[in-house]
């Protein structure tokens, strides 16, 4: 339970979501983790120049520990960050698509992001993510989602309608 009384998606509640992938590898659907850190490093380093650049408006984005570790282990408050890993063991977990959204001020909306690995785009994985986020959003009594999309990226822009 949260402190505001309300259980929110990224607290003890959250149920994670498994699925087999068309390759049948097994993908996890589940919060971002403190432990996440490295993993997520990996992942947004892996991710092509153009997929950093949609994502974060630049393609050459690097983040330091500072803004990894205030991204892995962010206030379950004001932010619920998903990630779909392809291995749910803490010893080898990768990360093939991540999701986030964070409440604004008038806690009435939130303003979301999303991206997928290279390898994992067309699978299906923003869909289940983008879901989830609408759902937890809808769970906090959130009315509004908004996101920035760059008018450049057909892809996001196709996906969103």
């Amino acid at each position: 339970m949260c402190p505001d009384g309300v259980e929110h998606p990224t607290s003890s509640a959250w149920r994670n979501e498994a699925w087999a992938a068309h390759d049948g590898r097994v993908l996890v659907l589940r919060p971002m983790a403190s432990t996440d850190m490295d993993t997520a490093r990996a992942f947004i380093r892996n991710l092509s120049f153009g997929s950093r650049y949609f994502r974060f408006g630049r393609g050459d984005i690097d983040f330091d520990d500072d803004a990894l570790r205030s991204v892995c282990a962010a206030d379950a408050l004001t932010n619920t960050h998903l990630v779909v890993v392809t291995n749910d063991d803490p010893s080898n977990v990768v990360i093939a698509a991540s999701a986030r959204y964070v409440v604004q001020d008038d806690g009435e909306s939130c303003v979301f992001g999303l991206v997928v690995a290279d390898a994992w785009q067309g699978e299906g994985l923003g869909r289940r993510l983008m879901q989830a986020l609408i759902d937890s959003a809808r769970g906090r009594g959130l009315k509004v989602m908004r996101g920035e999309v760059l008018a450049s990226n057909a892809r996001m822009l196709g996906f969103l309608q």
